[in-house]
């Protein structure tokens, strides 16, 4: 006990705490919050300090005395040496700002959402919640930059978080975030560096970021003499359960929800978003289960001081209100009613929120609304592109999306992305997309297909003449939507000067019974929500945003009767199923989530506390997103370079890279016979971003395809089509 209270006495003494926190105050209440993120920091700590890289032996033989001072010296200057060789660099974001700073920033003036953002945030002193609802295209990623520029100087803050629902949008907000800290850096002008991380599993395969890592001088071992303000990913945040804590993060929002989720180290997540803004994109994405980590994450960052900015197309009612009352507390006095375009906001302590209507005429759009026949897809699609219109077809699975593909392919360029893709494969075809359908693109095709599925639908800013989807919620045909004419001074093709949304993957609407409905729309999203929005876009012939937005979404979302009297059967029992579903997945999600910020102590937090090795293992996946667990492979196409995969030795860089570019996710009905049959290589084992990774060998068959045989279905893999999966023929 003496040793330990003289430890005490000299951390105490080494960080002037005495003085600064509990000088003649016999008992100290911190917060949870602020008790476990100094939990957090001792984890940290103590990972620093236990590299011996970082703090060599200090005694300089063996025969010296050891001094208290000498060592407190050299101690003192090792740690901050360490601190700067892992980059722990926090950069200042300015004074308030002055004159047009906004256009230096992005290069146009604001609009009036942008103004708004940045006026709300200008009116508090003090930590809050800005909710900008506001519709696809109209800015709302550069008006939570400049409102997180804003807050950040004002609050003194030091970092960035931006949470996005997949991969694919937070590779391309990523390379939109480093164009915005480029223009910070060279106007702000005041030395600083900014360390970044991109934060999911695929971020080793993103250009860029491969880019930052590669620099010199990088991570431990840094060159002393080089103070040049840079932008860089250094490798020591790279590493598992490190990716928060770099200053600015991009990443899936996975990262922000495991704040909230009953896993290992999480005061370290909670360390990591200390100092930082919280953005969080497309908020209208997460469904009820994710919903109840991300109330509960709120509550947390709340309690910890952490501003937060929203970011959605549009919200139901009820979500909005749960959202804010999360940040500001049950009591928060939220009105029923919002109007549209328009910026929330609620500071801690505020009895009740502030609602800023925003004028948005100029930009409305009127789209014109069709019902197209499953059969009649691949006509009119042909149809369309050979008039010269570029065709977005987004369905709502894989296989469909491989079907259409498939059958369009003969008929002009058509190209297909999804998820089961190779990371290689699918970054480039995601980069081809952007390049050529992107606001900036210099050489835009006419009449193409692309065809794919949710990977199309959020946040990626492409634009094309007309979309053709796949009956699925409201709020999700409506983001799709959100792809259509997007950019303006485009020239569109003779027919196609309004925009024009194609609803498939539904039988024929009538007023006697209700229609069929797609099987695989239903297993993605249930019947109940896919009915209802059928209903209240039935009679519709057009769609015009952003008035038309949350009238729809708050239609479907509500407890009234939609639809004809003959759907009302079939409707009631979709209703009360969808119904004990939801209740189901909220009561599930709340097993997982940590307690409330002010109920208990500290002991027992986290009851389960699941243990992983990554941030990227599928248990922690599949816990906030209420997935079933599924497996990753690395697919090996036989050629020469990939043979070594299956050996003992260990891989060089070049070859940790061709596996991690060959990474596809199997589908969740292969899972357990993939954990049987796939093995992980030894190489891959000792390896600490391919020890997860099991390996899916194919070999050409007599037709020249890549395929194999697991669980009773049939593999095949091409670059131009991915992964696909079929049932197996029988062998008689």
């Amino acid at each position: 006990m003496t040793a330990r209270a003289d430890l005490f006495h000299l951390v105490e003494q080494v960080a002037g705490a005495r003085d600064a926190c509990w000088k003649d105050k016999k008992e100290l209440n911190l917060g949870r919050a602020r008790e476990l993120a100094l939990s957090g920091y001792v984890i940290l700590a103590d990972w620093i300090a236990s590299n011996q890289t970082l703090f060599p032996p200090l005694i300089e033989n063996e025969h010296s005395e050891f001094l208290y001072d000498n060592y407190r010296t050299k101690s003192e200057e090792l740690a901050s040496k360490a601190l700067k060789g892992i980059g722990w660099s926090r950069p200042s974001f300015g004074p308030e700002k002055s004159g047009d700073w906004f256009h230096e920033r992005f290069g146009f003036k604001a609009n009036s959402i942008q103004d708004c953002a940045i006026g709300s945030v200008k009116k508090s002193e003090q930590a809050m919640l800005v909710l900008i609802e506001a519709p696809m295209g109209a800015g709302k990623t550069e008006a939570a930059l400049a409102a997180a520029e804003l807050m950040a100087a004002k609050l003194g803050l030091n970092g960035l978080f931006i949470g996005l629902p997949t991969q694919a949008t937070s590779n391309q907000m990523f390379h939109r975030t480093l164009e915005w800290l480029t223009r910070l850096k060279t106007q702000q002008d005041t030395g600083d560096s900014f360390v970044v991380e991109l934060a999911h599993g695929k971020a080793r395969q993103q250009k860029q970021y491969q880019e930052l890592q590669n620099q010199e001088p990088s991570c431990v071992g840094i060159d002393e003499g080089d103070d040049a303000p840079r932008i860089s990913a250094e490798a020591w945040f790279a590493g598992s359960k490190r990716r928060l804590l770099a200053p600015i993060v991009v990443g899936t929002v996975d990262q922000v929800l495991l704040c909230a989720a009953q896993v290992r180290h999480v005061a370290l997540r909670e360390v990591g978003l200390l100092g930082k803004v919280v953005v969080i994109d497309e908020v209208h994405a997460y469904d009820a289960y994710m919903s109840v980590f991300l109330c509960q994450a709120l509550r947390w960052l709340a309690a910890s001081q952490i501003p937060v900015i929203l970011l959605s197309a549009t919200l139901p009612p009820g979500v909005r209100s749960e959202l804010l009352k999360a940040y500001a507390g049950d009591q928060l006095d939220v009105p029923s009613e919002v109007s549209y375009p328009a910026v929330t906001t609620v500071a801690l302590g505020d009895s009740e929120s502030a609602s800023t209507a925003v004028s948005w005429e100029s930009s409305k759009k009127t789209v014109k609304l069709e019902w197209l026949a499953d059969q009649d897809l691949v006509t009119r699609c042909a149809e369309m592109a050979d008039k010269g219109a570029n065709v977005l077809v987004i369905r709502n699975t894989v296989h469909e999306a491989q079907q259409t593909y498939k059958k369009l392919k003969l008929r002009g360029a058509v190209k297909l992305l999804h998820s089961r893709f190779t990371a290689a494969d699918r970054l480039e075809l995601e980069e081809l997309v952007t390049e050529k359908f992107g606001r900036n693109a210099a050489d835009r095709p006419k009449g193409m297909i692309v065809i794919g599925t949710q990977v199309l639908e959020q946040s990626l800013d492409v634009d094309f003449d007309v979309l053709v989807t796949d009956l699925a919620p409201i709020d999700l045909v409506l983001q799709r939507s959100g792809r259509v004419h997007r950019h303006e001074h485009i020239e569109r093709p003779k027919g196609f000067e309004q925009p024009r949304v194609l609803v498939t993957g539904v039988g024929e609407l009538t007023d006697g019974g209700s229609p069929e409905l797609a099987s695989g729309s239903v297993a993605v999203y249930g019947p109940h929500l896919l009915l209802r929005t059928a209903a209240v876009l039935k009679d519709r012939e057009e769609l015009t945003f952003p008035t038309d937005l949350p009238e729809l979404v708050a239609a479907v979302y509500s407890e009234q009767v939609l639809g004809p009297e003959g759907w009302s059967e079939a409707a009631a029992g979709f209703e009360s199923e969808w119904t004990a579903q939801q209740d189901k997945r909220h009561g599930d999600a709340s097993q997982w989530v940590i307690r409330e910020p002010n109920v208990g102590s500290l002991s027992g937090l986290c009851q389960f506390g699941i243990e992983t090795r990554d941030d990227d293992s599928p248990i922690l996946q599949a816990l906030v997103r209420d997935a079933p667990e599924t497996v990753e492979v690395a697919v090996s196409l036989g050629a020469p370079n990939t043979r070594c995969w299956s050996g003992t030795e260990d891989l060089d860089a070049v070859q940790v890279d061709a596996v991690l570019s060959s990474v596809v996710r199997l589908p969740p009905s292969l899972t357990e016979v993939a954990k049987k049959e796939l093995q992980i290589p030894p190489a891959f084992a000792r390896h600490p971003w391919l020890r997860n990774l099991r390996l899916l060998q194919l070999k050409a068959d007599s037709l020249g395809s890549l395929t194999r045989q697991l669980g009773g279905k049939t593999l095949t893999y091409s670059a131009e089509l991915g992964l696909e999966v079929a049932i197996a023929p029988r062998i008689i």
